[in-house]
């Protein structure tokens, strides 16, 4: 089975907007997403879900990263895009998700946090523009799991 899950990469003053939660006792940050309702596209996605969830409206840009993760004989599709909010502060909408909250973390600091999906480096990499322009990541394995 495949789940296609587009997320969104927002990054402001050197931070990147995460969801976060606690799984099995571990302490996990996922970026804003979600999954696609039937009929809608990637794109109308991520806009229902980040206005669902955090209540704000975003622009969803260029396509930056596309990886799978395999777990629990399903494959999971992360289409992971760069975007920006456009109106609204972000604060979790606790009837729409189980994050406990939205944070804001340092770009610096990446490396060192669970994420999911695992792409930490290729984050910071794209960021600060020390990676080629491929988007296809292949595998993507997560840490915690």
């Amino acid at each position: 089975m495949i789940n296609l899950r587009p997320s969104i990469a927002i990054i402001e003053n050197g931070k990147i907007l995460c969801l976060k939660y606690v799984y099995n006792g571990t302490l996990v940050y996922n970026l804003p997403g979600g999954n696609l309702e039937f009929g809608e596209n990637i794109r109308e996605a991520l806009r229902r879900e980040l206005l669902e969830e955090l209540n704000v409206e975003v622009e969803v840009l260029k396509l930056i990263f596309v990886g799978e993760v395999h777990q629990n004989k399903m494959v999971k599709m992360h289409f992971i895009f760069e975007g920006r909010i456009e109106k609204g502060f972000p604060k979790i909408n606790p009837l729409q998700t189980s994050a406990i909250e939205a944070s804001w973390l340092e770009m610096n600091n990446l490396k060192n946090i669970n994420l999911y999906p695992n792409v930490n480096e290729n984050l910071i990499n794209w960021h600060y523009k020390l990676a080629n322009d491929s988007v296809y990541l292949g595998e993507i394995v997560q840490k915690w799991f």
